[in-house]
């Protein structure tokens, strides 16, 4: 992620290439830093170049990433992973804590549909009992 203080760092020329890395990715949701909320780089003949970044899909940059073999994307103030041969996105971890949340709040309602449904049940047996002793 990409802030004023460290951007200076991030610059391709102040990286060295003999630690073989193959990509450099940055994210910064301004875009005020590396010229785009999405920019990356790749190790070619020993130099960083520059990974083109469309913006195909209205205001959204994507890429796609050979050595991930993945697309990536910034996307509504967050960084997406999508699987390059089906498309799928990669759940991040708040992802998945808002389906378990969802699971979690869908079971809580169904839950407690039942106890209400259970009391109604021992409602009409006492009613029953009552009738039956008339």
């Amino acid at each position: 992620m990409a802030s004023e203080g460290s951007s200076h760092e991030d610059a391709p020329e102040k990286r060295d290439s003999s630690y073989g890395i193959l990509q450099y990715w940055r994210f910064n949701e301004t875009g005020e830093y590396h010229g785009g909320r999405l920019a990356g780089d790749r190790l070619v003949d020993g130099l960083y170049r520059p990974i083109v970044i469309e913006e195909s899909l209205g205001d959204v940059p994507q890429t796609y990433s050979e050595v991930l073999d993945l697309y990536i994307r910034w996307h509504a103030g967050k960084l997406e992973w999508y699987v390059s041969a089906t498309g799928r996105h990669i759940p991040t971890f708040d992802d998945e804590r808002a389906r378990t949340d969802d699971a979690r709040e869908t079971r809580m309602q169904a839950e407690s549909r039942a106890d209400a449904v259970e009391a109604r049940v021992r409602e009409l047996q006492n009613e029953l009992r009552k009738l039956r002793k008339s």
